[in-house]
């Protein structure tokens, strides 16, 4: 339909402006890129928040689609779907130009930041029913709490490629990939016994004589 198709066109032509822009956007530039009056605008979105918010959510879509909801299937154990999921993560992110975006100039808008808020409780919750489906099929201990190792692994995930993005020479992905691993890794651990692992203390020395 000419409604879909021009509802389309001006979501292109604001990711265009984002990027452009680096995370700046305004209506009567998004509405010359598009080809359409403001007022077509307006009539699709009920705002410019609205708009950036349309296409941040389809961000977050996408991430779910190729990296969060994505089914390893026979490969391998926890680790192993693990590892192929933050492989699957720095390559989404490093082929995806508004990532930078998304996480840099846009998450300080206050609009983005309650469309992030939902994304990252929906991809804590996927991970934590991995790991607790992982813990049923005794890949991984019991004791381990899933939504507290959800939260690390996917915060990890966030804030490691925020940093990776943000360099003007990005390291390899092959190093963030291992980064993140290791983190996850760590998310899970336990000791021995079952039980998150203590620090031992030391017992104090006599004093000497």
């Amino acid at each position: 339909m000419r409604g879909d198709r021009t509802r389309r066109r001006l979501l292109q032509a604001a990711r265009d402006e984002l990027l452009a822009r680096s995370g700046h956007l305004e209506v009567g530039s998004v509405s010359r890129r598009a080809k359409v009056a403001p007022s077509v605008l307006y009539h699709h979105f009920d705002s410019k928040a609205g708009l950036v918010g349309e296409v941040v959510g389809a961000f977050y879509q996408r991430l779910h689609t190729e990296v969060l909801d994505h089914d390893p299937g026979a490969v391998g154990d926890w680790f192993a779907r693990e590892r192929e999921r933050a492989r699957r993560g720095v390559r989404f992110h490093y082929g995806e130009p508004l990532a930078p975006v998304v996480y840099g100039p846009l998450s300080r808008d206050p609009g983005v930041a309650s469309i992030e808020g939902r994304a990252i409780t929906a991809a804590i919750d996927r991970t934590g029913h991995e790991i607790e489906r992982a813990q049923r099929a005794g890949e991984l201990p019991r004791g381990v709490d899933s939504a507290l190792a959800a939260a690390a692994i996917f915060g990890a995930m966030r804030q490691l490629l925020a940093e990776a993005m943000s360099r003007a020479r990005r390291p390899r992905e092959a190093l963030v990939v291992e980064r993140l691993w290791l983190v996850s890794a760590a998310a899970v651990a336990q000791s021995g016994d079952g039980k998150p692992a203590r620090r031992s203390r030391a017992k104090p020395r006599g004093r000497a004589r």
